[in-house]
């Protein structure tokens, strides 16, 4: 976990593994969309959460066809966030 773009950029690109990516749309010095976009040309098939306060359908559109599998509207309740990380693990293992 990391409060920057940057470093989560870093992280995706080492050999660490990750089952799902949870990215807010506005961090720094990256944005959660560039994150996105990085995250899908490493791990193509990696299932990306994404959390905003700024989400309207534009940005949701722009979103999907980025690869996100959920997007989030802030604010969240954790056992809401808890129930859509699990389930989108679950159904990505079902891919496999």
């Amino acid at each position: 976990a990391t409060l920057r773009g940057d470093k989560a950029r870093q992280h995706l690109r080492s050999e660490e593994h990750f089952d799902l990516l949870v990215t807010d749309m506005r961090m720094w010095p990256i944005t959660g969309m560039d994150l996105i976009k990085v995250a899908h040309e490493i791990r193509p098939s990696m299932p990306v959460i994404l959390i905003s306060a700024y989400l309207n359908p534009q940005v949701e559109e722009e979103a999907i066809k980025l690869g996100v599998t959920r997007a989030i509207r802030k604010p969240w309740a954790i056992d809401d966030l808890l129930n859509i990380v699990k389930e989108t693990i679950q159904k990505a293992a079902a891919k496999t």
